[in-house]
Parts: C-alpha cells; structure tokens; sequence
C-alpha cells in the first residue's frame, strides 16, 4: 500500500482509502466493502455490512466511489450501557461541487428515498460513531442523523436538503438526542444524549433548516469549521442554524388505584398490581424504554421501565430515592429533560441564513455555559448571534465577521429578566435587556447597553461589584443623569471545605447556575481569584451515585431523594446503593463515608481549597444591597458660602447632636449619637440657599471621614432638595460619627 503524502478530505483512490482504514485499528478491527456483499439493493448490501460490523464490535463499512441509494434508513440500536460497538462508515470523497445544486455529488453519493418515520440515519449504539467523506441528499423532510449515545465524529461530508428553498427548508442535518432522559442510555429517537466529547466538523451543509439540533442532556459537543450555505431555520423559532433544544418538563400522570400502597424501592418484586409493573392514569406523551419520578409518602423515587402495556408501565426497576416511600392513587409522576451545556459552536462560516438568529433555543432549554463564536455571519439582513430565553445562563458569545454591505449589525439579544450570561465580543451593537455581569468588547464599535439604563459592571476577587446607570428625572425639565453604584457580594457562613478539594457547600448559599462564573473568595482555605465553574444541587443527574466507584475526600452524591450528600472519607463505593439518611448524619458505603448535607447546594471551583474547615465564612459575587454613591445631574451647583443646617431624626436617637462646617456645595457633617438609635433615616439636611428654583435635581455623595462613619454604612437620597442620609447600621449611643457631603446637581 502507498501512503499519500497528504491527507486533503477528499479520496479518490483505494491507497488513500486503506490508509485512512488504517488509523486508530483498535477501535475498528473489523473491515468490509459495502459492494463486496450480493443483494438487489443497496439498502440489502447495507444490511449485512451493519450486521457484520454490529457482530464484530468494531468495524469500518467502505463505500466505493459510485452513487448509492437507500430506500430504507441505517440503523444501530442500542443493547445496554455496557455491551459497546466501534462503527465507522466512509467513502472516498464528498466532492467540492455538492451542493452547490441539488442533488449534490461527490466520489462517493448517497441519495436517500426513504420517507417513513425517524431519521434517515439512527445510530443508538453505545462506543464510537464515525461518518466521512460522503455527499448526502434527501427530497424527504426526515432528518439526516439522529445520534444518542455513541461519541460521533461527523466531518468531511455535504449533506443536502431538497425540500423547498431558503424560507421554506424543513429538513434537519444533525439531531444530537431527543426531549427524553434515561441514565444509562436507551433506545428510540425520544432518548437523551450521552455522546458527550461528539464533533462535527469540515461539512458542507446546504438548504437545511436546523443544521444541529441539541436534544435533552446534549452536552460537551463541538460543532466547528463546518460552511453553512442557505440554512432557513424555524421562522416560529428566529429561523436558527442551531437550536437548543433540551430542558422542561416532559410528559406526567398520576399512579392508579392498582398499584396504592406499594414501596417504590421494591417494584421489580412487588404485587401492585404485579412485579414490575406501575399502573398510571394514563401513559400519553411517555415512549418505551425511559424513566420517572414518582411521587411517594417520603420523598420522590427515580424509576426506569422498558415497556408500557395500556396504562401501566412494565419492566419497572427502582434507581434511587425514596427508599422506604409507598406510592398512592394519585401521585404525581412527572418527568423532566434535562438542558444543553458545555456545547461549543464557532468557526463557522453562515451564509444565507433567511431569518435571524444563528443560535435559539426551544422557551425552556435550559442552556448553560456554551460558547457560541467565533463564527463568520455573512449575507444576512438581520443576524442575531444568540438569542436567549430566560432558562438560559453564563453563556459566551463571541461573532464577528459580517459583510459591511448589508443593513444590520450582529445583535446579541437576550431575553427580558435573563441574568449571568458571559461576555460578548461583537463588531456590531450590544442589546442586552437587563444582563447582569457581563464583560464586553466592542472592538472599536459604539456600545448601546439596553439594561434599564445600567452599563458596564466591574467585580472584584471578593465578589463586590460596581457599576454606572443613566437617570432621568421627568418632573421638572427632562434631565438626565450620571449614578455610579456600588452592590455588595453575598457572604454566607457555613462553608464546608475539604482540602485539596474543588468543591464547597453551604445550606444558605443556595447556589443557582446564575452564579457559574462570578468571584468566590474566603480568608480561609479558598483562594484569591477562585470562580464558580458550576453548581450542583440535590436534583442535578450528572452526580448520580454509582457503584464501586472511587470518590475522592470532599466528592458529591446525588441519590436524587431531595438531598445531597458529601464523602467525609474518600474511597471506594460498595456494590449495592446504601440507604440514605435523611435526618442528617452519615453512612458507610464501602470504605467511603457519606455526610447527609439536606437541601445544601454545593459550588465546583476552578481551583482546589488549600484547607480543611466547616463553618468558613464564604464570599461571591452575587448582587444583594445596591448604594448610589454618586449622582450627577445638570452639570454641577454653586453653593453659598454658609453652612447648611442637619435636623436630627427619630433613627438617630433622641438628644443626638449634628454640626456642620462648610458650604451647600461641599461640608463635613460631625454627628453625636444619643438615647437608643436605630438604622434607618437618621439625618436630614436643608441647604442654607436653596436651589430647587434653578436647579431641576440636585444629588450628593457622602464619604466616611473617621472609623465610625465607615461602620454605618451611609447611603442617601434628595427628596424635596433636602439631604437625607441613612444608616444601615445602627449607631452607638455616646460615638462620634464624621462623613463629607459633597453635592452636584
């Protein structure tokens, strides 16, 4: 065999085809020639090259350089998480002319006419999944791929829609999942994904609508480096090339009258209404196999079943949960999909996109930290980068690259009440709608930040932040204005951490995916500069406890019983699940401890705790109390030369003293606290001239000018041209507070 001296995405001869054959041999022994086999049909040549490679575990299936036609889609199933196939299917070359036109060609073609239920390809097998070097087509609207739980790579191919053209495409390329969720994989075009590490990368895709669709649990794929000619999207859904597509709730019922008083923990065994089986009110919207929670007298149990029979679900085993609960007519049996995270789409080229987004997601994906761009957006009227809706947190976004001859910069919206997404890097303009915590660049661009008037925010290692906002006072001349805020980290104090562990928990922090990437900082044991990579709580599945499984010190569990659970003592977990304690304490599951943590939500940090400690008072960067510090309207005031006058209120303590040296414009105001005071209003000054008759608004900052002051926390406001300067703390009777007013308006 000659190896060729390069590798170019295109193969035309039999040396190159063996070599590329040749390439990782331990994960696909086995090697066929689909035109090696007799039959009257492609689809028959299909047939036995899939059973053979199927059979043998790992295998290769080679297409000639001629055109194929499938009448009926390739299909792997899926046997049980553990028996694991290596599949690879390649041609010889997808040719640079597909899919200029329909239908596309390349050395080697593939022309779909099947037109039944499902995708024209569906691969649920478990292991590996490789497709390169062929041109697709189809006239059908059935999508191209369906993949659930094999790791695909899908790269040097041309896949070519024929239904309809530019706003009236409806064929899909790539389906990663679909809305439902099992943990352990199963089969159908309902289940979830678990093809984590999957790529997609170097194809043409041409008059499609979604060109990667993200289904429930759809994790850690890369889509990159693919050309993206005349996708049209879901003009209902912003007409996206990709759409996330996870999360919300699924499909519920109710348990029946036959199966009442069962304990969930025994259903493979028990006689409600038979073993195995779960008599429900009804089974509409479930598929077979899958999985639910039920609803029990203690807590929920996670159930998997493997068929539904009427309105009973059969082959019913108990995962993890309530482990004593008994179930009643009645109960609620839900199910939920799980969202679309850790996914990145960039260095794609997108042209002819007929509606506005690049990337949307379903109203409840649910999508957290992707990365969306760079990508070149090019030949679009109005092209939206992202568009968001409120499920969705700490998303980066980062397009670039449009034509400067069409009418609309890229827009990266984000959907009214959304917080937490990441930083956008854009040649165009920025409307975000109340975004909290974001870090831009314009990159020489005018930056427009929508969000209630509030602009950029800095934040600190400690998790404090600050941030400018425009004002307006509309009673008097239409002013506007200049507020600069400060808003204080959130501080909790019942850290637990373990040295030499990445994770830390708290009962009160109450962690939530808006806080994945801020600051969190502690004097003890958490070091400076440390950020919130992501969150788990008593509901997350992605920390499912698993049999004789190694758990470091400081490890989470997740039985999925409402509460979470930490090792105190690292180790290996036994073979059997232990029983959960739900009153707080610990139990022994092989030589790892456990510690009953309740409702406690835990913080998964970028870099390991350097100390062992509970009790460890924790800082992040969530917004609690917002101060306006500074605020500047029509320019400045000349005060007079006297002092104003500071009357004494009721939070400021009866028999309290304040004097005042200085002017309007700038004084320092010397307090004397007495009697019992309080927080709240405890001053309020009236100038010595006043200037509400020139001046439509006046605003002030007030700065502490000895420690006392600094321990009050003042903050103030001008009502009727008056200032009035609060206390979060209150004062001490018999102390001397000092602060310096200095008034702009």
């Amino acid at each position: 065999m000659t190896t060729p001296t390069a590798i170019d995405g295109l193969y035309s001869d039999r040396d190159k085809l063996e070599y590329l054959l040749s390439v990782d041999p331990t994960s696909y022994e086995k090697t066929v020639y689909l035109d090696s086999f007799t039959g009257s049909s492609d689809d028959d040549l299909m047939d036995q090259a899939l059973t053979q490679v199927v059979a043998a575990a790992n295998g290769t299936i080679a297409l000639s350089a001629r055109a194929h036609s499938f009448a009926r889609p390739l299909v792997t199933s899926f046997k049980n998480a553990s028996t694991l196939h290596n599949i690879r299917i390649l041609g010889q070359g997808a040719g640079s002319a597909g899919g200029v036109v329909y239908p596309g060609t390349g050395a080697t073609t593939v022309n779909f006419t099947y037109s039944g239920s499902g995708a024209l390809m569906d691969f649920e097998h478990v292991g590996k999944l490789e497709i390169a070097h062929i041109c697709f087509n189809s006239t059908a609207l059935n999508p191209f791929l369906f993949s659930s739980n094999p790791t695909a790579e899908i790269h040097h191919n041309v896949f070519n829609g024929g239904v309809g053209t530019r706003g009236t495409c409806m064929t899909d390329a790539i389906v990663f999942g679909g809305p439902g969720f099992y943990q352990n994989g199963f089969s159908g075009q309902t289940s979830g994904f678990f093809g984590y590490g999957s790529k997609v990368h170097h194809n043409y895709f041409h008059n499609l609508r979604y060109i990667t669709t993200f289904g429930g649990g759809c994790n850690a794929v890369n889509v990159e480096n693919n050309i993206i000619d005349q996708t049209c999207g879901n003009p209902a859904n912003w007409g996206s090339a990709f759409l996330f597509n996870g999360g919300g709730n699924g499909a519920a019922s109710t348990v029946d009258t036959p199966s009442n008083g069962g304990e969930i923990s025994q259903v493979a065994s028990w006689a409600y209404p038979s073993p195995g089986v779960l008599a429900v009110a009804s089974t509409a919207g479930f598929s077979a196999p899958g999985s639910f929670q039920v609803a029990t007298s203690t807590t929920s149990g996670y159930v998997t079943y493997t068929g539904i029979s009427g309105n009973t679900f059969t082959g019913c085993i108990y995962g993890s949960g309530s482990a004593t609960g008994t179930v009643s007519t009645g109960g609620a049996l839900t199910t939920s999909i799980p969202g679309n995270s850790a996914n990145i789409i960039r260095h794609n080229y997108v042209e002819c996109t007929y509606y506005k987004a690049l990337c949307t997601t379903n109203g409840a994906a649910q999508a957290n930290a992707n990365v969306i761009g760079p990508n070149c957006l090019q030949d679009v009227a109005q092209f939206t980068g992202a568009v968001w809706d409120p499920t969705c947190s700490q998303n980066w976004v980062d397009d670039t690259s449009q034509r400067a001859d069409r009418t609309a910069p890229p827009f990266v919206d984000f959907a009214p009440a959304l917080s937490g997404n990441g930083g956008i890097s854009t040649q165009g303009g920025l409307n975000a709608s109340t975004v909290f915590n974001q870090h831009v660049s314009m990159r020489g661009a005018n930056l427009v930040a929508r969000n209630l008037g509030v602009g950029p925010m800095t934040e600190n290692a400690y998790g404090d932040r600050a941030y400018v906002s425009a004002i307006h006072n509309s009673s008097t001349n239409n002013t506007p204005g200049l507020q600069f805020n400060s808003v204080t980290c959130k501080q909790v104090a019942d850290g637990q951490i373990y040295s030499g562990s990445n994770i830390v928990t708290s009962a009160t922090a109450a962690f939530a995916q808006n806080d994945i990437g801020v600051y969190i900082y502690s004097a003890t044991g958490i070091p400076l500069w440390s950020y919130i990579a992501w969150i788990v709580t008593p509901a997350s599945v992605n920390y499912l406890w698993t049999a004789s499984s190694a758990y470091a010190l400081g490890a989470l569990a997740v039985p999925l019983n409402g509460h979470l659970y930490q090792a105190t003592t690292g180790g290996t977990s036994a073979g059997t699940i232990p029983v959960w304690p739900l009153a707080g304490g610990t139990v022994s599951d092989g030589s790892v401890v456990w510690k009953d943590l309740g409702t406690a939500t835990a913080a998964i940090l970028q870099f390991n705790c350097t100390a062992t400690a509970s009790g460890v008072t924790v800082s992040f960067a969530r917004g609690t109390t917002t101060q306006a510090m500074l605020t500047v309207m029509n320019n400045h005031i000349m005060g007079s030369g006297s002092a104003p006058a500071y009357a004494v209120q009721t939070a400021g303590g009866a028999g309290s003293t304040a004097t005042v040296a200085g002017n309007d414009m700038a004084h320092v105001v010397t307090y004397t606290a007495a009697g019992a005071p309080t927080t709240g209003l405890i001053l309020i000054g009236t100038p010595a001239t006043s200037f509400s008759g020139s001046v439509p608004g006046a605003s002030y900052s007030i700065t502490p000018q000895n420690a006392n002051a600094v321990g009050l926390g003042l903050y103030g406001t001008m009502a009727s041209y008056r200032w009035n300067i609060s206390a979060v703390t209150a004062p001490t009777a018999g102390q001397v507070y000092i602060f310096g007013v200095n008034t702009v308006g």
